[in-house]
């Protein structure tokens, strides 16, 4: 199947374009976080969502949802600039399956 009758099909039933919008619109908003974020950041956190007025972001632990907590007043701001009825965040912490896995060097002797 080529990528244009895929499109249609998608278009065509209002809960594929529906889904689709919405994806699109995460993707946007996405986009958008990781541009907001610091270098060193970009690859911690990731949008979920939004509800109302509130963008739903997941951080991979408790110190990256701290940090980004703390830089939530100019991340609201840069995201607004797409999403423009934004008024604030909901950081929330991934659960432990969620997070990807934590790699222990083997002790070197001394």
């Amino acid at each position: 199947m080529n990528p244009r009758a895929l499109q249609d099909i998608l278009h065509r039933d209002n809960i594929f374009g529906s889904l689709n919008a919405r994806m699109q619109s995460l993707a946007t908003l996405q986009q958008a976080w990781q541009a907001a974020l610091p270098p060193g950041l970009r690859s911690h956190s990731r949008v979920i969502g939004t509800e109302d007025r509130l963008l739903l972001v997941q951080a991979e632990n408790s110190a990256m949802a701290a940090k980004l907590r703390q830089l939530a007043p100019s991340l609201t701001r840069a995201v607004a600039q797409v999403l423009p009825e934004l008024e604030s965040l909901r950081i929330q912490v991934a659960p432990p399956e969620s997070r990807p896995a934590v790699r222990h060097r083997p002790a070197q002797p001394l």
